[in-house]
């Protein structure tokens, strides 16, 4: 895997998810980055809002966001999106 080529100094992301690797006593885990961490949100937003179009920089917004939601340690661990367990579920539409 490239974390253990690059000794720890990659940043991986996968469209799947994988088992943590370990490298030296330390565990990376992979960043499984896909659909379910960006798009729900920014349909929502969508919505709510009425817009009629998502812009470029709507969605670099929303990724910006997504990268600052990382914890220090998390980003130590070459993590680029926080752990699922941490997303918060979209509100309710009636």
């Amino acid at each position: 895997m490239v974390v253990q080529w690059t000794n720890g100094k990659a940043i991986l992301a996968s469209g799947s998810p994988f088992e943590p690797v370990e490298v030296d006593g330390v565990e990376y885990k992979t960043s499984q980055c896909n659909n379910v961490y960006i798009f729900p949100g920014l349909g929502q937003g969508a919505v709510l809002s009425e817009c009629k179009s998502v812009s470029d920089e709507m969605v670099l917004a929303a990724s910006i966001a997504l990268a600052s939601s990382v914890t220090d340690e998390e980003r130590d661990r070459g993590q680029v999106r926080k752990p699922a367990e941490r997303l918060q579920r979209p509100v309710r539409l009636q």
